[in-house]
């Protein structure tokens, strides 16, 4: 499953106490495989040189793509966890196969998710927030779209819980 939206949206958050619903589940975070393991040039789409950022980008999808196919074949539930476009959800979904693939998107009111994310300081988006937002419509109406405003981690995990359990947010 992925769980998706604007940073500030709480993914990170969801997706651990998500894959703790699970017997045997493990967390995939796009970030930490990116930024952690890329020690010297990356670099960010958005950043130059704009060919890399976007190439890196792929990258990033690639190796998740690989680690939830061999963690599902180990027998684990896997839980994604990064901000995906439309292109990258299907370039996964092309990866994985015939595995159901659940899409959860985390998507509180504008004012929290920048509220949010200026807390981050360095990691903030700022005035791209609209930007990265537009790219999202296109996934509208498609697995689970989650309000979160106002609800606390707990409530939203139910939420997105019961929504890949019963089928309701499979692609």
């Amino acid at each position: 499953m992925v769980v998706n939206g604007l940073p500030g949206a709480g993914k990170t958050t969801v997706a651990a106490a998500l894959g703790r619903r699970f017997a045997r589940a493990a967390v995939v975070e796009g970030d930490r495989l990116q930024n952690d393991l890329i020690v010297s040039g990356g670099v960010d789409v958005g950043e130059e040189p704009a060919d890399e950022g976007w190439r890196q980008l792929s990258l990033r999808w690639a190796n998740i793509a690989a680690l939830a196919v061999n963690l599902d074949d180990a027998g684990f539930t896997v839980v994604v966890d990064s901000l995906t476009i439309p292109s990258l959800l299907q370039t996964l979904r092309e990866s994985t196969g015939d595995r159901p693939l659940a899409y959860v998107h985390l998507d509180p009111s504008i004012t929290v998710r920048r509220a949010r994310d200026a807390a981050r300081g360095v990691r903030a988006i700022g005035d791209r927030h609209d930007a990265i937002a537009s790219e999202f419509e296109p996934l509208r109406g498609r697995g689970v779209w989650i309000d979160s405003s106002d609800l606390d981690v707990e409530t939203t995990v139910d939420a997105a819980h019961d929504a890949v359990v019963s089928g309701r947010a499979t692609l």
